[in-house]
């Protein structure tokens, strides 16, 4: 009955409290997604909105066959603010936890770590905003068609109608109808707690046609008034209506127009307009009070508004934001859109919040910024959609998109604000948008269009006889053929651009290229040369007091002199190092000084405190979203545990491997307790072990092949033992 609008997280939403009358419905549904006979199963969950597909995927994710067949490996996905392709990629891979990995676009890891992990499921909820969105209909059926079409991956869909979307094969379909009467009733009773005069309560229902969101409303309602008067006041507001021939979705809205008439609402007169904020925006606003004041300065009785909304149950909370169903919204920005005035204020709201971010700092208003990606997006691009895009609005998208570059890498804002501001902004604005949108693909690995883009605002900053831009796109070129591997050309470049940022006093941009440099030396193992490098590049950073370049430069340093086996110089830098990166907040410089110390702990044999700053390291990578580190740091964990002959914890962390669907960390640490029991003598043990890591390599393939023949080559010895050993007992 109940709908959900959560943000992205990997914890999957609550069960819905009341659920009633889908016992068929959710009976074929788990025989659909468990099915023996057709092992990768899709579901689509359609029909009206307010039918409660949203409630009916999540009581099938709580279901115990679910947990059963699909273990934890089970996700929510919801593309209520998903309004293009670029935002729709970003929700999926941040629930699933994908990371971008070096030398790869997106979909590109998607399809790796889809491929490469256990059978899961995937929920895309309310998928009917990307789907619909115009010019991106074609993408997002690839998408979909990209996941669909791997082995191990269940879908299942929720959206508006009757038709599934495209890009799925051998789709199943399930379409949510009206609850029956029996059910319906059951549920007005349990959210209500309150009786009815017999005969009334199932006149109203039957008159609401028994439509889940209409029954969870008028249940609401029913807490302040009585059936019977809402009844009456159904009946006269539901005749107007049907003179304008009203359908079923027009039922439900008379349900939150009633809502909207509740006393409580009507005697809080900033109420209608909050509601018309919460919903204006796609995500929702926070809940912390200086943020709902900042946002909303003309609504002087905001809190009284707050408590009339949570009391009829028109606004959802989850995870600090207040949102909306998804019904609610529709109807209301149709029916009462934002005033003018509340529109104004929340733009001026997003452009001051935008221009507080420091690119080289790391503030609060980062975590801010993060949070409300969605809400900035969709600000700016009703600007632009409008045809009225002010300079501000422009100037806004620019520095947003400046802050995505180090968060969400996507062109999508700088596409749009260049489009916009053609006849707005200035040449010196659009050369800057061209040099951040190569900056963009560099960092997504499309080093191609990276370099078109780069070179359009070459040229662009030529003709400006814009010394700065130039030097700043020779250095970004330099970047491109370094990650291509043409190194040397790679340093040609770096070298130019650091000689023009010298020439016009730009100290950043100079010991930024001379970092380069010195990167580029330590992937050439060039270690003395890189180490020179980096340590003037330091003190470059130190003097005009950028921390964050310091820090870095600081990090790689500790990193070589660990290659040159310098175990304690490099834990005192890379100690150095991590204080400095923690006091600014780089979480995921820290974390990577912490595996790198840890590595350096294990050479000295302290393993116990090689665990501690690995487990540390470990939770630091989770919170940012970083997969890939917090796997690369469980399994050195397991490779210490095997060193430690620790049988109990290495086990644990085979657990934990499955857990999060790392088959490579799984198939290791299998394969050293298969190494440990044969040192002990216990062959059948071990062979078991092994059995399983080599099950593991082989739906690996290729990938981890020297892993694989180490595996087997102990399996093949162990079973010979083993059978001598039987051979002998049987003599």
């Amino acid at each position: 009955i109940i709908l959900y609008s959560p943000l992205l997280s990997r914890t999957i939403p609550a069960e819905p409290p009341v659920f009633l009358g889908r016992d068929q419905e959710i009976e074929k549904s788990l025989n659909i997604l468990t099915s023996q006979t057709d092992p990768q199963a899709h579901l689509a969950v359609l029909g009206p909105g307010g039918m409660g597909k949203t409630s009916f995927a999540l009581t099938l994710l709580h279901h115990s066959t679910i947990k059963d067949h699909f273990k934890q490996h089970v996700y929510f996905v919801p593309c209520e603010s998903a309004n293009s392709c670029d935002q729709l990629l970003f929700h999926i891979t941040s629930v699933l936890g994908i990371k971008k990995q070096d030398g790869e676009d997106i979909l590109t890891s998607m399809d790796t770590f889809l491929r490469t992990g256990p059978k899961l499921l995937v929920v895309l909820d309310n998928f009917e905003t990307p789907y619909d969105q115009k010019g991106s209909n074609q993408n997002i059926v690839d998408v979909l068609g990209r996941i669909s079409s791997v082995p191990q991956v269940s879908l299942i869909v929720t959206m508006r109608g009757i038709i599934a979307p495209s890009g799925i094969s051998h789709v199943k379909t399930i379409k949510l109808g009206s609850l029956d009467p029996e059910a319906s009733k059951q549920a007005f009773l349990t959210i209500s707690q309150e009786t009815a005069a017999q005969g009334a309560l199932e006149e109203f229902l039957e008159e609401v046609d028994h439509i889940p969101l209409a029954v969870m409303l008028i249940a609401n309602l029913a807490k302040l008034d009585s059936v019977e008067s809402l009844l009456q006041e159904w009946r006269e507001k539901k005749t107007i209506l049907l003179a304008d021939g009203a359908d079923r979705l027009n039922n439900i809205e008379v349900s939150i127009d009633l809502s909207l008439k509740a006393k409580a609402v009507q005697d809080a007169p900033d109420a209608l307009p909050l509601l018309a904020l919460i919903s204006y925006l796609p995500d929702g606003i926070m809940m912390a009070q200086e943020t709902l004041e900042e946002k909303t300065p003309h609504m002087k009785a905001r809190n009284q508004a707050l408590r009339a909304l949570r009391q009829v149950a028109l606004i959802q909370e989850h995870e600090g934001c207040i949102n909306v169903l998804s019904p609610v919204r529709h109807y209301i920005c149709k029916q009462h859109p934002l005033g003018q005035n509340h529109r104004q204020a929340i733009e001026m709201y997003y452009t001051a919040l935008i221009s507080k971010y420091e690119e080289d700092h790391q503030t609060a208003v980062n975590d801010v910024l993060l949070t409300e990606t969605a809400n900035i997006t969709f600000i700016i691009q009703n600007n632009c959609n409008s045809g009225h895009a002010t300079l501000e609005i422009l100037t806004a998208g620019y520095d947003m998109s400046l802050f995505l570059l180090q968060n969400r890498p996507t062109t999508y804002l700088l596409d749009m604000i260049t489009n916009s501001g053609q006849q707005t902004a200035s040449t010196d604005f659009t050369a800057k948008c061209q040099y951040l949108s190569g900056q963009m693909l560099l960092v997504q690995s499309d080093y191609a269009e990276a370099a078109l883009k780069i070179q359009e605002a070459l040229q662009c900053n030529q003709s400006l006889g814009n010394k700065q831009g130039v030097a700043q796109c020779l250095k970004s070129i330099g970047d491109i053929l370094y990650f291509e591997g043409n190194h040397s050309d790679a340093k040609d470049k770096l070298k130019d651009a650091m000689v023009q940022f010298q020439q016009i006093g730009d100290r950043l941009g100079a010991a930024q290229c001379l970092r380069s440099i010195g990167g580029s030396l330590y992937i050439e193992n060039n270690y003395s040369d890189a180490k020179d490098r980096l340590e003037d590049a330091m003190g470059q950073f130190q003097q005009i007091g950028n921390r964050l370049g310091a820090a870095q430069c600081l990090q790689r340093i500790g990193d070589i002199l660990y290659m040159e086996d310098n175990y304690r110089d490099a834990k005192d830098k890379l100690e150095d190092a991590l204080v400095q990166l923690q006091q600014i907040g780089n979480r995921r410089g820290a974390a990577q000084c912490l595996h790198s110390i840890s590595n350096i702990l294990c050479m000295e044999n302290n393993y116990s405190d090689a665990k501690d700053k690995l487990k540390d390291a470990m939770v630091q990578f989770q919170q940012i979203g970083n997969r890939l580190g917090a796997a690369q740091c469980l399994q050195s964990i397991g490779r210490i545990l095997h060193m430690e002959n620790n049988y109990n914890q290495l086990k644990d962390a085979v657990g934990q491997f499955q857990q999060i669907g790392d088959r490579l960390g799984a198939a290791q640490c299998l394969y050293r307790l298969g190494r440990i029991l044969h040192l002990e003598g216990s062959n059948q043990e071990a062979k078991e072990k092994l059995e399983e890591a080599w099950s593991l390599y082989q739906h690996m393939g290729l990938s981890h092949l020297q892993g694989a023949v180490t595996c087997h080559q102990l399996l093949k010895n162990v079973v010979v033992i083993d059978n001598e050993q039987s051979a002998s007992v049987l003599a």
